[in-house]
């Protein structure tokens, strides 16, 4: 028999470790199931002492909360309340596990802002609650690398109205890159309004789900410039049935790699490549543009307004390959509308 030499030996190695497949990663899974995503504010100022931590920020209706039962830390929820800016602040968001909806198992997470306009003289009062899946340091900016968001939606028709105006609109999805700015890209819901200025077709009474993506270049004009959205139709809004997202972001602010494609129950309803995905730091041109990772947050985000919101999220992974997040058809007791189950 003959012995293999040792250089033979470590090419036999190299050769293994180039053909080896790559395994796909979930980075994060959140569920209903897990019971312990709920924030409520009012509860929260009433166990807690002001002095504690970040309590003061809770109290002023603005901030971070991080579940102490999370596993790893792999979430928090962000928000922002009524009054924020007041040592009064109103509680208009909440977020918890609920059974009364489920996709899989049984139950969801409810995201809910209910109905407030504040007139309060120069107010600029905005609402949001979201769940923030902690990917910072993960989804670097500047590194073109795939990265696939799978969840599923119902939006409770019950409690479901869009801000008025000619740029009315709730965003329940983003990808943030840091304050100031507004998110790189993000899902919305356009009001009609909205989607006939925008020259839509199809400019539903009930709303249009959109993707906006920004970029520094959209309004060039300081180091803090948080650009005009570009706005791409996906469809008309439907409610009271869960529906299927999966987003997938290559992050490239040179524009020559980046790319986003959307599909909402197996159609791929937007491909745009190659785009600018993420805001440029140029320290040449005194641009600093936000941090240098993605935040990924499901949300309700909208402007002052009388206007309501419940919408029920269940399923959300975050993973490096599209297999891992694509989700299977909800039970046609659930659904009326299903589809063949493979994205195209």
């Amino acid at each position: 028999m003959n012995r293999l030499s040792f250089p033979q030996l470590i090419l036999i190695l190299l050769l293994g470790l180039t053909t080896s497949e790559v395994k796909a990663r979930v980075y994060v899974h959140i569920t209903g199931e897990e019971g312990v995503v709920d924030y409520d504010m009012a509860q929260i100022l009433a166990t807690n002492s002001l002095e504690q931590g970040h309590e003061l920020e809770r109290a002023l209706g603005r901030g971070w909360y991080m579940e102490p039962n999370s596993p790893s830390q792999k979430y928090s929820v962000v928000f922002k309340q009524g009054e924020r800016c007041s040592t009064n602040p109103v509680q208009v968001a909440t977020l918890k596990s609920t059974q009364e909806e489920h996709f899989v198992g049984k139950s969801a997470l409810e995201f809910q802002i209910i109905a407030r306009k504040e007139n309060k003289k120069g107010s600029t009062a905005a609402y949001k609650v979201a769940l923030d899946l902690n990917t910072n340091n993960l989804i670097m900016v500047e590194k073109p690398k795939d990265w696939f968001l799978g969840f599923a939606m119902k939006i409770d028709p019950a409690n479901y109205s869009l801000p008025e105006g000619t740029n009315g609109a709730v965003l329940f999805q983003q990808w943030w890159q840091g304050s100031p700015m507004h998110p790189p890209v993000s899902l919305e819901i356009v009001n009609q309004t909205y989607a006939v200025n925008l020259g839509w077709s199809d400019a539903d009474p009930k709303g249009n789900f959109a993707l906006a993506v920004r970029d520094v270049d959209h309004n060039p004009g300081g180091p803090y410039d948080k650009g005009q959205a570009k706005y791409f139709d996906l469809g008309p809004v439907h409610l009271g049935q869960w529906i299927r997202w999966v987003v997938c972001v290559r992050p490239d602010p040179s524009g020559k790699e980046g790319r986003v494609t959307v599909w909402m129950d197996d159609e791929k309803k937007m491909d745009l490549h190659p785009i600018v995905v993420g805001f440029n730091q140029d320290p040449a041109k005194g641009i600093k543009m936000g941090n240098k990772s993605f935040c990924v947050n499901p949300a309700i985000y909208r402007s002052n307004g009388s206007n309501s919101q419940r919408i029920f999220f269940d399923e959300i992974r975050l993973a490096d390959s599209l297999e891992e997040v694509q989700l299977p058809n909800p039970p046609s007791s659930q659904n009326p509308r299903t589809t063949s189950g493979s994205l195209k």
